[in-house]
């Protein structure tokens, strides 16, 4: 029972946090004009009930989004599929009847790449809208008491032999880490399992109190959160790509990333000119054979410690836009907390190196591609790009 009466009073607490910016919040009242026979229990069920109001209200407008987005991305498939059998008739007619000059058979592909670049738009807004209705429908579950069992029980954050954690139901089902825990970072459940099982000093819960009352009337910024998040923060741990970030730096020889840009290089050239005639076939295979000899062995030479610079990075260019995106919005939030402006100021430049990261690997990540592979394997595509891969890490990783 008293653990029930705790949890309940937490949520009160936490939906009072939470309230929306656009709620509408009820002006102070001195001692003369609360009435005598006010009910701090009725007003704090009124200040939930309005809240649910307001996330029901949200609810509804995101699944009309969502409806639209689903039914524009459907349409938006239907432009592709047609340019495209627009596209192939035309060159059809271009390069074997000769029956149309080279800029009309081009205008349907560029139809087909706006049609793409549509689709990509549409898909993207029906994810953002998948994402902030799994958000609000968290919280209602959390206004009507419906969240146990629904959520983290973070069991696997537990720490070993800790004295009461389990004794007031920290962790596991229906626990307080499944009811506080919605978080878009693996660093952001660690650190919120790490408060519940460590004491702190009374310096740090108070700056803690603040960063959270500065923060508690922002919706648009809890959205934006959510909509960053990327797959389930316990899919990955974080504590691994911090040590990736400042382990000790791999050293490959200085000479090896020109010798694999150069030897790529080649192959590239030969192939291009067995392609337009310049040499015959046989010519062309026995000089990729001569280059790909050098080229396997810098590869085979280079493997191990390639494998051990790509070890510790267990995030995908995917999962990266999502940190990039999350560090992003604290470099342009506008902080009023001392905590919250001394982070900022640490993170201002993070997401830019974080997206350059992200193009190198999703760059690397072209070669796991099945269409793509056996055209970049022959150009050391994976080595030339953990090479890169590791230089930054050497710059920007501490």
């Amino acid at each position: 029972m008293l653990n029930i009466a705790l949890f309940q009073w937490l949520v009160g607490v936490f939906t009072d946090t939470l309230r929306p910016a656009h709620a509408e919040i009820p002006h102070e009242q001195s001692a003369e004009d609360v009435p005598a026979n006010a009910d701090p229990e009725n007003n704090a069920e009124r200040a939930r009930n309005e809240v649910a109001a307001t996330y029901r209200s949200r609810i509804v407008q995101l699944q009309h989004q969502l409806n639209q987005a689903t039914i524009q991305r459907k349409r938006a498939y239907a432009y592709l599929a047609i340019s495209l059998i627009v596209a192939i008739v035309f060159l059809y007619l271009h390069f074997e009847l000769h029956l149309l000059p080279l800029l009309a058979a081009a205008l349907p592909t560029i139809a087909v790449l706006a049609a793409a670049g549509r689709v990509q738009k549409c898909g993207q807004r029906t994810r953002d809208c998948s994402q902030l209705l799994g958000f609000y429908r968290r919280r209602m579950q959390c206004l009507q008491q419906e969240w146990m069992g629904k959520g983290d029980t973070g069991m696997d954050l537990l720490i070993p032999g800790h004295l009461s954690a389990l004794d007031i139901d920290l962790f596991g089902e229906g626990s307080m880490f499944e009811l506080l825990c919605d978080v878009e970072t693996p660093a952001g459940r660690d650190t919120l399992a790490r408060w519940l099982q460590e004491p702190a000093s009374p310096e740090k819960m108070v700056s803690h109190q603040q960063a959270v009352r500065s923060l508690a009337d922002r919706t648009s910024l809890r959205e934006q959160l959510a909509i960053a998040r990327s797959g389930n923060p316990k899919e990955y741990s974080w504590e691994r790509l911090c040590a990736w970030f400042v382990a000790d730096p791999i050293h490959f020889p200085r000479w090896a990333p020109w010798a694999a840009f150069l030897l790529s290089l080649c192959v590239t050239i030969a192939a291009a000119c067995g392609w337009q005639g310049v040499m015959t076939a046989h010519e062309t295979l026995r000089v990729m054979v001569l280059i790909g000899v050098p080229e396997a062995a810098l590869v085979l030479y280079l493997r191990g410690r390639v494998q051990m610079a790509l070890e510790g990075l267990a995030l995908s260019s995917a999962r990266l836009e999502s940190l990039r995106q999350v560090c992003r919005l604290f470099e342009t939030e506008h902080m009023e907390s001392p905590l919250l402006v001394r982070m900022q100021q640490k993170l201002q430049g993070a997401s830019q190196q974080i997206y350059r990261l992200q193009g190198l690997v999703r760059t690397r990540e072209a070669r796991d591609n099945e269409w793509a592979f056996w055209l970049l394997f022959p150009l050391a595509w994976k080595t030339q790009w953990t090479m890169r891969i590791e230089r930054w890490r050497r710059r920007h990783g501490k």
